[in-house]
């Protein structure tokens, strides 16, 4: 649901977020309908793409938009040694670059 709303905020096509990602546009429509899950790499692009902070994907538990500092503190801890990137957007590429 929030990469629906986020995508629609930007004024982007399923179609043309679909070819961004490499994905197909089934594949969008069943991750903004929540029957599929999307890979964190491909949320960092859809965040570039999109023009919208990492963050802004990201939910708690009661549904609200996590601020950085607890998305950050929730993940570092199951990856300490990236755990002294300066931004969260930096944590997810390093992460990533090394899994």
């Amino acid at each position: 649901m929030l990469l629906r709303s986020n995508r629609l905020k930007a004024n982007k096509s399923q179609e043309s977020l679909a070819d961004e990602l490499g994905l197909s546009r089934v594949t969008i429509v069943n991750i903004e309908q929540g029957r599929q899950k999307i890979h964190i790499h491909d949320l960092v692009k859809a965040s570039e793409f999109l023009g919208v902070p990492l963050m802004e994907f990201i939910p708690n538990e009661k549904g609200k938009i996590m601020t950085e500092a607890d998305i950050f503190s929730k993940i570092t801890s199951k990856f300490p040694e990236q755990s002294k990137a300066v931004k969260l957007e930096d944590f997810v590429r390093s992460t990533l670059l090394k899994h």
